[in-house]
């Protein structure tokens, strides 16, 4: 089956929850529990120019929502944290998806010394006795100017790296990322109590399991596109050699449909479930029609080879560029238009005055500067900005440069 690009960009975003529009009611837990449910994690960062990625990833899919829901999900065992990609949010069912990652992080750290382990032993029965603890609740060592071997990434307190050792290789979980963006870790049996003593998938079943939770989000997707969806901070769960095997496999069980997609050489595969929605958009019905800005860590462009070839969007975060360095700005968020990735804004906000201030508004050379892409922005931004607690919001300047006053006088 052939599918032009324009096809497989609305499939792609209609899979990451980002075509509809947002819920009328107010958001509750349950709501975000299905997003998470459905994207299987969401990225976190800490960078908070405007919110946290995962909170503006969950905005960006639902709209206006209560941050203090994912307390209440974490609170109520719905949620954890693991290295699924990079770090991220994800639901505790996910558990004995990660069980085998676990093992091998805890064959890889065997190498404990004798220190280290007074440590280990000393965290684990302060966490069975008083319940979750973060790095904050351990003091450092009298002599920790003289630990340069804690120094130089967990900081001062031995303790830290325990901690977050015990957590890669599963005798400790996350209960909760507080509003102060701090772990809190507790054991297992606490954390995941529903899941944590299922048996491990492990081998093949786990590969094949975890493809088929990557094409649900992905919606169309080539080898490398699923290699880098669960992933650690560079290993990948299923290594593409493995991906181009087993997709076949998926085909044959009816689950996805091989695909050519315009323009990109590798092949590319489909999730089945969106057979009847590529039949909508052929006849001209169900195109994503939301305008939102993503994190620049959004599951729908993290991939950026994805990005890249799917879009034609070279993009890249510029925090660690030079300032007289900087093309788009320190924090440019992708704008999705309609399934299609048409600018970028670079956002900041001033929350002790309630202003959020866009710095700078690029659209691609491409993009026509219509009067109703214009509103769809301008809305957006009353969105963003009240989700973010604002009352107000201004651009400085555009490109194309009279783009922002056509942006600030639309219509609400």
């Amino acid at each position: 089956m052939e599918i032009s690009k324009r096809e497989a960009q609305a499939l792609a975003v209609i899979a990451s929850r980002l075509d509809r529009k947002r819920i009328k009611r107010t958001v509750q837990p349950a709501d975000i529990l299905e997003v998470f449910n459905h994207l299987n994690m969401i990225q976190l960062d800490t960078i908070s120019v405007v919110s946290r990625s995962h909170e503006t990833a969950l905005f960006s899919r639902l709209g206006n929502y209560n941050t203090d829901h994912l307390t209440t999900l974490f609170q109520d065992r719905q949620l954890t944290e693991y290295v699924v990609h990079a770090a991220a949010i994800t639901p505790t069912a996910n558990v004995p998806l990660v069980r085998e990652m676990m093992e091998r992080y805890a064959r890889n750290h065997s190498d404990w010394t004798e220190e280290r382990l007074d440590v280990r032993a000393r965290v684990l029965d302060r966490i069975y006795a008083e319940g979750a603890l973060s790095s904050r609740d351990f003091e450092p060592p009298a002599d920790a100017k003289q630990l340069g071997q804690w120094e130089s990434w967990y900081g001062n307190k031995p303790e830290r790296e325990i901690l977050f050792s015990l957590w890669a290789e599963g005798d400790l979980l996350v209960s909760l990322r507080d509003r102060a963006f701090g772990r809190w870790y507790d054991l297992p049996d606490r954390v995941a109590p529903h899941h944590w003593h299922l048996p491990a998938v492990t081998g093949e079943e786990l590969q094949l399991t975890l493809l088929g939770e990557a094409m649900r989000p992905l919606g169309v997707a080539t080898a490398p596109w699923l290699t880098d969806y669960w992933r650690t901070g560079g290993r990948a769960y299923v290594p593409n050699a493995d991906v181009r095997k087993h997709m076949p496999v998926l085909a044959d069980q009816g689950q996805v449909v091989p695909v050519k997609i315009e323009g990109i050489k590798e092949e590319g595969w489909l999730d089945a479930s969106l057979l009847p929605i590529l039949e909508e958009l052929r006849a001209g019905s169900g195109w994503p029609s939301r305008t939102t800005f993503l994190s620049p860590f959004d599951n729908l462009i993290w991939c950026r080879p994805r990005m890249e070839q799917l879009w034609e969007m070279f993009y890249r975060l510029e925090i660690y560029t030079p300032a007289p360095k900087r093309k788009y700005g320190y924090y440019n968020m992708p704008i999705l238009h309609r399934g299609r990735l048409v600018g970028l804004i670079d956002p900041s906000m001033n929350r002790k005055e309630g202003v959020l201030t866009v710095r700078s508004l690029h659209l691609w050379p491409n993009v026509k500067p219509t009067p109703a892409l214009a509103r769809a922005i301008a809305k957006s931004l009353d969105e963003f900005t009240a989700f973010l607690g604002g009352t107000d919001w201004y651009i400085l300047q555009s490109d194309p440069q009279d783009f922002a006053q056509m942006v600030m006088q639309a219509p609400a």
